[in-house]
């Protein structure tokens, strides 16, 4: 931030602090201060992890999948609130990030990919049975809008 010194062009208005935190972050440098505790602490847990975390030569969490599952964490319960967390927030062997979500009818499984970048896994059930759909290579925006999709699934009746 020390470049803001020099530049003069704007106004002196300054947004709220938030808004620059969260612009400035951008998924880049932290996921500010919206995740829960307890999310908070797993994220770190697993930016913590040796190489070979699981004796089978797995690569360290890479720093953009944090970032990238932080981000997306604070995205989701800004929208959806505290409800919005994944139940479950795990290393992968590649360097990425699983996330979950779990409900009786449709599950969601979310990989923050360790060079940025998503795949998914959707898995609905109804009366006829399971129906799986996978995704790759998706933006941030297409694993919010799925996220989304999936928790108000959830909780439609």
């Amino acid at each position: 931030s020390q470049g803001r010194m020099t530049k003069r062009k704007r106004s002196y208005q300054r947004p709220p602090v938030a808004e620059v935190e969260r612009e400035g972050a951008n998924g880049a440098t932290s996921a500010g201060p919206a995740l829960p505790d307890a999310t908070h602490q797993r994220l770190v847990e697993l930016s913590m992890l040796a190489v070979d975390w699981d004796s089978y030569g797995a690569l360290r969490v890479s720093q953009q999948a944090l970032a990238g599952a932080g981000a997306i964490i604070g995205q989701v319960i800004a929208r959806m609130g505290i409800g919005g967390v994944p139940q479950e927030i795990m290393p992968i062997a590649d360097g990425g990030v699983a996330l979950e979500w779990r409900y009786p009818r449709i599950e969601l499984g979310l990989n923050a990919c360790p060079d940025g970048g998503w795949g998914s896994l959707l898995v609905e059930r109804d009366g006829s049975g399971r129906h799986a759909t996978e995704g790759y290579d998706l933006s941030d925006d297409e694993a919010l809008a799925l996220i989304l999709r999936v928790i108000g699934a959830a909780h439609a009746r």
